[in-house]
């Protein structure tokens, strides 16, 4: 989710103590309420909400929220705004902070007894370990999310699939295609765009791994969001269009550097380096797997190390 400008304090206020009042039984996703009486006042709240929460940044919004949460006792939305500052640390590519943040989350959600809930941060913690590159803790915790999740299908059945099949593409066990279909079946059902785009954001990387990537870039075209850019330049590098992914992945790492979404910034300029290699500028490529390894190494990044190492390894090998 890639919500507008933050706004001023009053709006922010405005907007939690909506939320307060009608948020009573709903996902930890903070713009995510499940059906109920109360549909059309959650879906009145999801615009203030939604503009209260933006790039990564922390806002009076959250301030308001706690307060809100820890005055009256209330676990679920306490988790709420512990799931979205679990995110924004994991696109600043703050790692540990976003696992600690996420595992406090999670035992909220298993002290309020919700299921969904429990899934859904289960499988964030699944891919923040992978991203750690800790496969055995990525795999455990995606497991259990897809049982949490088994029992009766809730809101977090796609999200538990996708993060399940995420890890089998990248630890290479289990059968990722299948657990991707399912997920996207799952998405469709719950109407959840979000959890479509981010399905369709891994089958795309799938195909390509597997040296298809004009299906890749068919189903990229059909998520167009910010932050899937990296992938889309991916794509067609794999598909031969070293220049249109060169300036797709400079575009992408400029944006990300900007709003300091430094996982996609490291991705997309592994991507540069590599098209730049493509294209016979070596030194340039050379530098540019520099910047790509010095950033993975700083933020710490594991996951994006070994890619770029193995990016450049493959490239020096042509």
């Amino acid at each position: 989710m890639h919500p507008p400008r933050i706004p001023g304090r009053r709006r922010a206020a405005v907007a939690a103590a909506a939320l307060v009042a009608v948020l009573a039984g709903s996902a930890p996703g903070v713009a995510q309420a499940t059906p109920g009486p109360d549909t059309a006042a959650r879906a009145e709240v999801a615009p203030a909400v939604l503009d209260a929460v933006a790039n990564g940044q922390e806002s009076a919004f959250f301030v308001v929220l706690k307060e809100h949460a820890e005055a009256f006792g209330e676990p679920r939305l306490l988790g709420s705004v512990l799931s979205v500052q679990r995110e924004q640390a994991r696109r600043k590519g703050r790692l540990r902070k976003a696992l600690e943040i996420g595992s406090r989350a999670l035992a909220l959600a298993e002290h309020a007894g919700d299921p969904a809930g429990i899934a859904f941060e289960r499988a964030n913690l699944a891919e923040l370990h992978l991203l750690l590159d800790e496969h055995e803790e990525a795999s455990a915790r995606a497991a259990a999310a897809v049982r949490e999740s088994a029992a009766e299908p809730y809101w977090s059945t796609p999200y538990a699939l996708h993060a399940a099949a995420r890890v089998a593409m990248h630890a290479g066990d289990g059968d990722p295609d299948g657990l991707l279909d399912r997920a996207l079946c799952a998405a469709v059902e719950h109407g959840d765009h979000q959890a479509r785009r981010e399905v369709l954001a891994a089958q795309a990387e799938r195909h390509t791994r597997q040296g298809d990537p004009e299906q890749a870039l068919a189903l990229l075209e059909q998520v167009r969001a910010a932050g899937a850019a990296h992938l889309l330049a991916r794509a067609h590098l794999a598909a031969g269009h070293a220049r249109q992914a060169a300036e797709l992945a400079l575009a992408e790492a400029e944006r990300a550097a900007r709003a300091g979404e430094h996982l996609v910034e490291t991705e997309a300029r592994i991507v540069h380096a590599a098209a730049l290699a493509a294209l016979g500028h070596r030194q340039e490529s050379t530098d540019g797997f520099a910047a790509a390894t010095r950033l993975a190494t700083e933020l710490p990044y594991p996951a994006g190390l070994r890619y770029a190492e193995s990016a450049e390894s493959r490239c020096r090998s042509r």
